[in-house]
């Protein structure tokens, strides 16, 4: 089970259509025969999904382009 499946708020099919894409291809996605496009990665992150339950979506090449994209915190003190 992936991590955006315990974090899941709504059905399966009511996130697919959220975020713009078929049932068929969120499912081949969470089985982890498919990878997410980054450009749907945003729209979970809009919808309130951790950073690291999207990562797990993601190809190698899309993580690294989506930590580009998602500012990080930096402790205090830290420049």
């Amino acid at each position: 089970m992936r991590l955006i499946e315990v974090e899941m708020k709504e059905k399966k099919i009511e996130l697919a259509k959220k975020v713009g894409i078929s049932p068929q291809f969120l499912n081949q996605i969470l089985k982890g025969e498919r990878y997410l496009p980054i450009d749907k990665a945003i729209a979970l992150l809009d919808a309130g999904y951790s950073v690291e339950a999207i990562k797990e979506l993601l190809s190698p090449k899309n993580k690294l382009a989506f930590d580009k994209l998602i500012p990080r915190e930096e402790p205090t003190g830290v420049r």
